[in-house]
């Protein structure tokens, strides 16, 4: 009896050393996977160091236009003046998300009540049935 296994052709089998295309999966994972641990890093060295540089730059700058040092008063109301707007400026969101969302219930009955106005002042609902 013929059978349809035997009569198809061999497949072709890789060679045996030949897990460089799983090599290559293997170190483009290791590649991505430090991608994603080194931004993480980059960005916790960056808030922790970034305001130390900006004082260390803002010191320079202004001992270069001789102005005097900055106390411990300065900075704290600063800080507190940076607090409050950042505060201020979250709250505007806020608020005009709340609004936002109040006006998009408004639409709904905007678009009915303009719709009511044409069907009133068409020409059609204006005439009479008087022959």
């Amino acid at each position: 009896m013929f059978s349809t296994r035997t009569a198809k052709e061999p497949r072709e089998r890789p060679p045996f050393c030949s897990g460089t295309a799983q090599k290559e999966k293997e170190e483009e994972m290791v590649k991505q996977r430090f991608r994603v641990l080194f931004r993480r890093w980059f960005f916790t060295v960056a808030k922790v160091c970034g305001p130390i540089l900006s004082y260390e730059l803002l010191v320079l700058v202004r001992q270069h236009f001789q102005y005097a040092p900055l106390g411990m008063s300065d900075l704290l109301v600063g800080a507190l003046l940076a607090f409050l707007l950042t505060a201020l400026l979250c709250w505007l969101w806020v608020l005009g998300e709340w609004m936002w969302s109040r006006l998009r219930r408004l639409r709904g009955f905007l678009s009915e009540l303009r719709r009511c106005s044409r069907s009133y002042w068409k020409p059609d609902a204006v005439r009479t049935n008087k022959a």
